[in-house]
């Protein structure tokens, strides 16, 4: 983590002119990452909702679907805006500014994907692996 906020810092470096930008480009990419959980989780309640109908849990969602679809909706638009640098900001390239976001987010999401992946695989061999006494 250390590193990959050195690394994040020395955005401060590669732009000096353009102190401000540097942060609405930190914040954005922060925004972006949780904004991708987000989407995950009314992903998942409705996922859980169409899944598990049977029994009675211990509180009441009546409009679940439109909720989550609406909240996905939003997610979607802000993910989408924070690749849009803001009005009025300079010192980095309006042409460089969603390029580096996109990278950022994408190397702060691969280590989940990686841990995703391994676990999915570990699964798969134990369940493939024939129990022995």
């Amino acid at each position: 983590m250390g590193i990959i906020v050195t690394v994040l810092a020395n955005l401060y470096i590669i732009f000096p002119t353009g102190v401000s930008m540097v942060f609405s480009l930190l914040i954005g990419m922060a925004v972006a990452l949780y904004v991708v959980m987000y989407i995950l989780m009314f992903a998942a309640s409705i996922n859980l909702r169409r899944l598990h109908k049977t029994g009675h849990s211990g509180y009441r969602a009546p409009a679940l679907y439109l909720m989550a679809g609406m909240g996905i909706v939003a997610c979607i638009c802000a993910f989408v805006m924070t690749f849009v640098p803001a009005a009025g900001q300079s010192g980095i390239p309006a042409a460089l500014y969603p390029v580096i976001a996109a990278l950022v987010v994408a190397a702060l999401s691969a280590p989940s994907l990686v841990l995703y992946h391994v676990a999915q695989h570990g699964k798969a061999t134990s369940a493939a692996a024939p129990a022995t006494r």
